[in-house]
């Protein structure tokens, strides 16, 4: 069952914990938000009317009615969910239910969900077409993409007159931030327009043309155009005094504009305007905005609001998320842990439900990374290597969660080789020498972490011949890039002056400039990856010169790898005998980490090894309070028992403290969500192929299967992608994966297709002429009421392990199978 929160009151820092009994409000709210989400198995859109207004016919298949900026985005139908927040931003329509939405996409907003925010404006607009500042509600959603958000905001100024004078001003605020004008384009202009694309369309081209965005550079810089928003807000706020969206808005623009080179110059003035909202509604979800406000400054200051801030949009995960970087600033780690925990659990419920991909999240995975990195420093190791396997083992997306960048799989990556090397846990990590966990064919960067990893835990556990293979092979990966820096570093001859050269002479020169600029780029990738496999060799050499006891050499070793381990650097300095200088360097890994747990185990270890028996007292003691949620049975914990046994301690050594008075109420996290992420289980279906059979998912259950949806043999880029799948079928059967489609045709125009494709098809294609499957799978616009392109991969147990819904077919073909066998090995290595 999928749960998700709303505001109740249990008490408990970690998951660990028991939860206190709820009041009764608290309970009713809860009982309303189960009896909305409990056993709910699928998603129940509201539909409606499409937005009216000029539409484009000639578009291809799957592509939005309306423009390139709808093409985008949530594509299916809202609901109203609970726990989203108090807000109440009057609009000019006459729908209940379209200013329902309105609110609840604000307050989407204001809690970062954008994803979520969009799709609710995008309903409202859906339920009442001329409702404006529902259109300018998703271009604000689109805050890191101006080219949608402009496109939004001209669909706002096409509808200003059905707008009120204080929605008008809203919209106009954002246009001018966007630089677009009101200025129409001539009908003529339109028709010549419509024409070259019916044309393109006509020769298959399946493109369409890029939104005419009706803006011009206007000179000013960055920093400008954040400054004339605020202007426009404040003229807002001023004249709608009552109105604490726009001063919600100014906290959110102060706060973005940070990044836009205009410093926010009194923080205790932006606070007192916050004041002045939650003076007027205590449970405003700009409790958000005052923790990034006072984040990295003065955590302090956020305190109440970090209580504050997910009990207001307890549906939110991004609202519980953010009182983490509170308390981690303030080095309350366990505080941390819950609020981060809390997060995940509400996003896994709600992606789980909405059958979205995980990345598809806005800072779904770095608040997962965080919770981690916290988990590590209070010592629940097991807990942050599972979050961390989690992670990795999340689908993969050319859009959504890249081997590269902040997504789930590069995070995952890091903080599972933390993980595994800051705690020593050495037979964990040779374990997964063999697993996807730890893929080999990936990039560079995790490739090295890799090597270095298994080289020095195999030198480290005494297998010597493992350990001296990894390192050679490093150590020849450091000579082919130390080869391939030398060749991108030959001296290019120089260029004579161009005021003394031909034409002719002048392209040379030009394209000569162009090699000379990739050299360049070649140059500094060559030199990155030469020190990071420098580094990899010299932890392997320190780590065999340890195991060889040459302490001396191994801490130099260390030094040139840059380690940062004062910890591990302690601990060599106490086997060669260097006590004094061990327990310096144990005293300062405790100074640069203060609360955390593993310095002062470390700590602990070192001053009472080097018979400290007085400071190591004082280290445990300060341990004793930090370890109460922490897996003592870790091999850096577990030989500290005899430490405790001589304090006078037995087994169940660690002291829990006192519960801080200042969080606020607290949900138990299991009312929240799951744990962890999992795959959702995809929806029966029984279909007639174009020879009059029956197709059904049962029949394809025990064995892996590719699943595309396509619009028809009437669609270019369908075809296209059928051919693509069908070129590569036989050996994708090889591998045991079966491959099936669906079409929105219905079975007569399946089988008339059938008969004029000029190529065999292998992959059995079956008929939704009502496209009840394709809503069932999502590949559906509920706001237009057309289908989509869509392909799945499922296992044998009809469990969705990758998806790609969208206006266009996904093609990338290696990339699927690739991902497919992937998610495969996961679950035979990972999963139940």
């Amino acid at each position: 069952m999928m749960r998700l929160p709303m505001t109740h009151d249990c008490m408990g820092e970690s998951s660990r914990q028991r939860p206190r009994s709820f009041r009764p409000w608290f309970a009713l709210l809860l009982a309303l938000c189960l009896n909305h989400y409990g056993g709910f198995r699928g998603w129940a859109p509201l539909h409606a009317e499409p937005p009216s207004g000029p539409t484009d016919l000639s578009k291809p298949e799957g592509h939005s009615f309306h423009g390139e900026s709808f093409n985008e985005g949530p594509r299916q139908g809202a609901e109203l969910l609970p726990g989203m927040g108090k807000v109440d931003f009057k609009t000019s329509t006459k729908s209940p239910l379209a200013a329902k939405f309105v609110n609840q996409g604000l307050a989407q907003f204001h809690g970062f969900w954008f994803w979520e925010s969009e799709r609710s404006f995008r309903q409202a607009a859906t339920i009442d077409p001329e409702c404006a500042i529902a259109y300018w509600g998703m271009a604000i959603a689109n805050k890191e993409n101006d080219t949608r958000a402009s496109g939004f905001i001209e669909q706002a100024l096409k509808h200003l007159d059905q707008a009120s004078p204080r929605e008008q001003k809203y919209i106009r605020a954002w246009a001018r931030f966007l630089n677009v004008t009101e200025e129409k384009e001539p009908e003529k202009d339109k028709e010549k327009e419509k024409e070259k694309d019916a044309a393109k369309d006509a020769e298959g081209s399946g493109k369409e043309k890029k939104n005419k965005r009706k803006s011009k550079p206007d000179g000013r810089s960055e920093s400008d155009k954040a400054r004339d928003l605020l202007t426009d807000l404040e003229k807002i706020s001023l004249e709608y005094p009552d109105d604490i969206e726009a001063k919600a808005l100014i906290c959110f623009r102060l706060w973005e504009s940070e990044h836009e080179s205009l410093k926010i110059s009194s923080r205790l003035a932006v606070d007192a305007l916050i004041g002045e909202i939650l003076a007027k509604e205590p449970m405003h979800p700009s409790h958000h905005y005052r923790i990034h406000l006072w984040d990295g400054t003065k955590g302090e200051k956020a305190l109440q609001a970090a209580a504050m801030c997910g009990p207001s949009a307890p549906g939110i995960a991004h609202m519980w998320h953010m009182p983490g970087h509170t308390y981690s600033e303030l080095k309350r780690f366990h505080d941390a842990v819950y609020q981060q925990e809390a997060s995940a659990r509400v996003d896994h419920a709600h992606m789980m439900r909405a059958r979205l991909l995980p990345d598809q999240i806005h800072n779904f995975a770095h608040n997962n990374e965080w919770l981690i990195r916290n988990w590590i420093a209070i010592g629940q190791v097991e807990d942050a290597i599972s979050l961390a396997s989690n992670l990795l083992s999340h689908p993969r997306h050319t859009k959504f969660n890249k081997l590269e960048g902040r997504g789930s799989s590069t995070f995952g990556h890091d903080r599972l080789i933390e993980v595994l090397t800051k705690y020593r846990l050495w037979d964990r990590a040779l374990a997964l020498e063999n697993s996807v966990l730890l893929d080999p064919d990936t990039v560079e960067s995790a490739r090295i972490d890799r090597f270095q990893l298994l080289t020095c835990a195999a030198f480290a556990t005494g297998k010597k011949e493992s350990a001296k293979n990894w390192l050679a092979i490093m150590t020849a990966e450091l000579r082919s890039a130390e080869e391939s820096v030398a060749r991108w570093e030959e001296t290019p001859p120089t260029t004579p002056d161009r005021d003394q050269l031909s034409e002719e002479q002048k392209e040379l020169v030009a394209a000569f400039k162009k090699h000379e600029d990739e050299r360049k780029k070649k140059l500094e990738e060559a030199k990155g990856s030469m020190k990071k496999w420098k580094r990899a060799v010299a932890f392997g050499n320190a780590y065999q010169l340890a195991a060889e006891e040459k302490w001396d050499e191994a801490l130099k070793s260390l030094e040139e790898a840059e380690s940062k381990d004062h910890g591990l650097r302690a601990e060599w300095l106490l086997a060669s005998g260097k006590k004094e200088e061990a327990v310096k360097k144990a005293d300062q890994f405790v100074r640069d980490h203060r609360e955390e747990l593993l310095p002062l185990a470390i700590a602990s270890y070192v001053h009472w090894k080097a018979d400290e028996k007085k400071s190591a007292k004082v280290h445990f003691e300060k341990l004793q309070a930090l370890a109460y949620t922490a897996d003592l049975e870790t091999p850096l914990l577990a030989r500290l028992m005899p430490l405790a046994k001589e304090l006078g301690f037995d087994a169940a050594w660690p002291i829990k403290p006192e519960q801080p008075k200042d969080i606020g109420e607290r949900p138990s996290l299991d009312l929240l969500g799951p744990a962890r992420f999992e795959p959702y289980l995809a929806e029966d279906w029984v279909l007639e192929d174009g020879s009059g059979n029956v197709g059904a998912l049962k029949k394809y259950r025990g064995k892996p299967l590719i699943l595309i949806f396509y619009l028809g043999f009437g669609c270019l880029h369908c075809v296209e992608q059928l051919q693509a799948f069908e070129k590569a079928a036989s050996q994708i059967r090889l591998q045991g994966i079966e491959l099936a489609a669906i079409s929105s045709e219905s079975a007569s125009s399946l089988k008339s297709g059938m008969e004029k494709y000029d190529r065999p098809l292998t992959i059995p294609l079956h008929a939704d002429p009502l496209q009840k499957v394709f809503r069932s799978y999502r590949c559906f616009d509920d706001f237009e009421q057309i289908p989509l392109h869509g392909t799945f991969v499922l296992d044998g147990k009809g469990k969705v392990l990758w998806q790609d819904i969208g206006f266009e077919p996904f093609m990338d073909v290696d990339f699927v199978v690739k991902e497919t066998k992937r998610q495969l090995r996961l679950n035979s290595e990972i999963r139940p």
